[in-house]
């Protein structure tokens, strides 16, 4: 029988998982683009994915635990499936008691997952290099790391060909390249790169660096659809 892992918490501390999950794939948002005279439209796929919803049925055997479910089954979290530890969603939940659902004795749950598109490693422990070298990145899609540069003055940060200016590092910077920004301390650092983020493909990716860099530590943040 499977289960889930929510928040830290495993469903099987409360009951059964009764109908087991098929996670959907996430699809890329595409817009119409009409142009004049021509009969067909064009599909333009955007960067952006949409959500997914995950349905799931929790059967519990002690109705006294109802208090500690709906405590637990609530806003944002990590979820992870028993058939994919390895692996989580973002997730926001919803869940619903409804009398149709309980019994004198037994009770089910239906929860609803709503999920970012992406699903993300459990282990994400940052990598160090002291060296240039070639860096391996699992997950089906490109990923967004966090690159941690330990160094000073000028660098030039370089990822598969492409080069990111790093201005005036004091003792090290951190590239966010989800969020976009660059911090120290949590300071954000304004006016420090000039360049794109590198983001890393899946597969092998050679990474190198050009100024005075004592080491870089690289947490991937691989990722699949």
């Amino acid at each position: 029988m499977g289960y889930f892992i929510f928040k830290g918490v495993s469903s099987r501390d409360y009951g059964v998982l009764e109908q087991s999950p098929m996670p959907p794939k996430s699809m890329q948002t595409q817009k119409t683009v009409v142009i004049p005279n021509r009969i067909e439209p064009l599909f333009e796929d955007s960067r952006e994915f949409s959500p997914i919803t995950i349905n799931a049925v929790l059967g519990i055997t002690d109705k006294s635990k109802i208090d500690g479910i709906y405590g637990w089954l609530h806003g944002e979290g990590d979820l992870i499936f028993s058939n994919d530890l390895g692996k989580f969603y973002k997730a926001t939940c919803y869940s619903e008691i409804m009398p149709q659902y309980m019994s004198a004795r037994f009770g089910k749950i239906p929860i609803k997952f709503l999920c970012k598109p992406f699903r993300y490693a459990v282990e994400n422990e940052p990598i160090t290099l002291t060296s240039a070298q070639t860096l391996n990145v699992g997950g089906s899609y490109p990923c967004e790391p966090v690159y941690k540069i330990y160094g000073s003055g000028n660098i030039n940060f370089i990822v598969n060909g492409e080069t990111l200016q790093i201005k005036d590092v004091s003792e090290h910077i951190v590239i966010d390249t989800n969020r976009l920004i660059a911090y120290k301390n949590d300071t954000v650092l304004v006016n420090k790169t000039v360049g794109q983020y590198p983001m890393l493909g899946v597969g092998d990716n050679s990474i190198s660096w050009t100024g005075t860099v004592t080491k870089v530590e690289i947490t991937k943040n691989e990722r699949w659809l």
